[in-house]
């Protein structure tokens, strides 16, 4: 079949568009619309040939007219190959007001059309390797036909794939069409990678095969961690997390990872594109990324287990910003923690478990106007526990305020007070006796040594001990009130903060009505404690008594009273 003459469209309107449909593609005429032309006149000419023996496109042109002025054209500038399932039962033609973008009226159209004569010759191809002729294919079809050789062929279940990189094809004649193409055997080499955890080594082999297309190439990847036998994870001293390179036929490449250095902070480690939903080729650690499922169903996306009770910090590294998130939820509940990236790299944040928690998963959410099923892209994921936090003892003092989102437990050096009153004029601190400090308690933490104090993650919490406290707690920032008051820096008092101040995480404050500064009272007296001495001076065997009044054996540690002194016992 060939659809040829001129298929003619006149519109009667201005400010229009054509197009004609070809096998799905469409080809559009620009705006014919001219300055002060009326309405109706325009003439569009569409003159299309099909080769469906060869199935090209042989010649399309669009061409637009008013009067003598050329409107719009549009010519193929070569002939294009169409499907080779088309079945040219149908082409379209249409227009529209290019302005409104609604279909508008056509005047006429003039379609012609004529047959195509075809002619068919028969023609081979020869599979030759060594001289030899593994295999021979013979066809028939159209004179003028491009026939093609295949890229690979099997001979008995052995694989053979062209000696050129260029694909061999021959047009057909009349008579005398004969295609001989040199095959080979594809190269074939091994990849033996060894991973050494702790000094175990194991060893994955891989076998390579070059491609249709002769590629013949290797890579591996690997990850900034890895986890042991042991089950902990260790990291590897390398900088970048893969190699490529080239085979050559037989050839045999061994490469090694060795880990050595243990995280035993790490509880879980996963890289992105291990669980992606459309995953590269992986490039471990080093910018390739994936992404996991969104959340509107929770039990999906990177399964992390169980976690023990404890403080966790949750590191993602992105690579994207593209208004989505990433997170750690329980299977049927909502999420522990979502961190929503503002800039590519690493961004952490921490979060508490009180309890053993299994079914926990990471997956994404939206957030903004962005609306999509995936999370956040990320190259890698890590679940740390945080087995350590820090409280800076100021250096003029000897205080800072506290409170943490878990238990912790003070060095020895470091002595616990909470606030047990106020009035307009003062704050009345009482001493602890424990080294203990409950989740989510504020507290004054005192040191001789000030400096920077390192708290133990954990520890047996006597609640009751703090039942009197009247600190509150900023397990996260706090915006100030009317009548919120923090401890000065440098200096045993508190003073009012202004409304709308930012108290910081991990400090304690007390909201009550008193005057603007308050002088801290400790144990029933307003003696600044940094002005205790650091020695015990008094005879050992007289009675010692603590902040609070009672009487303390010399087993006792911290800020005590003996003859009236007060003194560190150490």
């Amino acid at each position: 079949m060939k659809i040829g003459s001129d298929i003619e469209i006149k519109s009667d309107q201005i400010n229009q568009k054509g197009e004609v449909i070809v096998n799905g593609t469409s080809y559009g005429i620009s705006n014919c619309n001219k300055k002060n032309i009326n309405r109706g006149g325009d003439l569009w000419t569409i003159h299309i040939e099909i080769n469906t023996a060869t199935n090209t496109l042989n010649a399309l042109t669009l061409s637009g007219s008013v009067g003598d002025a050329k409107a719009a054209s549009f010519t193929l500038s070569e002939p294009t190959a169409l499907s080779p399932t088309a079945t040219y039962d149908k082409v379209e033609v249409g227009a529209h007001r290019a302005k409104y973008q609604v279909f508008v009226a056509l005047q006429s159209i003039k379609i012609a059309e004529e047959e195509q004569a075809v002619t068919t010759a028969q023609y081979t191809i020869n599979y030759t390797n060594g001289g030899n002729t593994l295999k021979t294919v013979t066809g028939e079809t159209a004179i003028g036909a491009t026939v093609a050789a295949d890229k690979a062929i099997d001979v008995d279940g052995t694989k053979y794939i062209l000696e050129s990189t260029e694909v061999p094809s021959i047009t057909i004649k009349a008579a005398d069409n004969t295609l001989n193409v040199p095959v080979r055997k594809p190269y074939t080499a091994t990849l033996n990678v060894t991973k050494k955890i702790n000094g175990t080594a194991t060893t994955t082999t891989t076998p390579l095969t070059e491609t249709d297309d002769h590629v013949a190439t290797w890579s591996y990847a690997f990850p900034l961690y890895a986890k042991g036998s042991d089950g902990v994870y260790y990291k590897t001293d390398a900088t970048t997390f893969g190699e490529t390179g080239t085979f050559t036929d037989g050839e045999t490449i061994n490469k090694t990872v060795d880990y050595t250095t243990a995280d035993n902070d790490i509880v879980f480690y996963s890289e992105g594109e291990a669980a992606a939903v459309n995953s590269v080729n992986y490039n471990y650690s080093n910018g390739a990324d994936g992404h996991v499922a969104y959340q509107n169903a929770r039990n999906r996306g990177i399964s992390v287990g169980s976690l023990d009770a404890g403080r966790y910090s949750f590191d993602v590294f992105f690579t994207g910003v593209h208004k989505r998130s990433l997170g750690l939820r329980h299977a049927t509940d909502d999420p522990l923690i979502i961190v929503q990236p503002t800039k590519t790299g690493e961004s952490s944040t921490e979060f508490t478990l009180d309890a053993t928690t299994s079914d926990l998963y990471i997956n994404g959410d939206n957030y903004s106007d962005k609306k999509t099923l995936q999370s956040e892209d990320f190259d890698y994921v890590v679940i740390r526990r945080i087995n350590s936090v820090s409280a800076e003892i100021n250096t003029e003092s000897n205080l800072t305020s506290f409170c943490s989102t878990s238990t912790v437990t003070v060095p020895e050096d470091v002595m616990v007070y909470i606030a047990t009153s106020a009035d307009n004029n003062t704050v009345q601190l009482e001493s602890v006796d424990t080294k203990v400090i409950p989740a989510g308690t504020g507290v004054i933490l005192y040191s001789a040594e000030a400096g920077t104090k390192t708290l133990t993650v954990g520890g047996t919490a006597d609640a009751s001990l703090y039942t009197s406290n009247i600190f509150k707690a900023a397990t996260s920032d706090v915006t100030a009130g009317d009548n919120t008051y923090a401890l000065v820096k440098g200096q045993q008092s508190f003073a009012k903060v202004k409304a709308g101040v930012t108290i910081p995480a991990g400090k304690a404050y007390l909201e009550i009505t008193a005057g603007s500064k308050l002088a801290i009272n400790f144990g029933g007296e307003t003696t600044g404690i940094n002005k205790v001495a650091t020695e015990q001076t008094a005879p050992e065997n007289s009675a010692m008594y603590n902040l609070a009044g009672q009487r303390v054996s010399n087993s006792y540690k911290g800020i005590a009273i003996r003859n009236g002194k007060k003194f560190i016992n150490k």
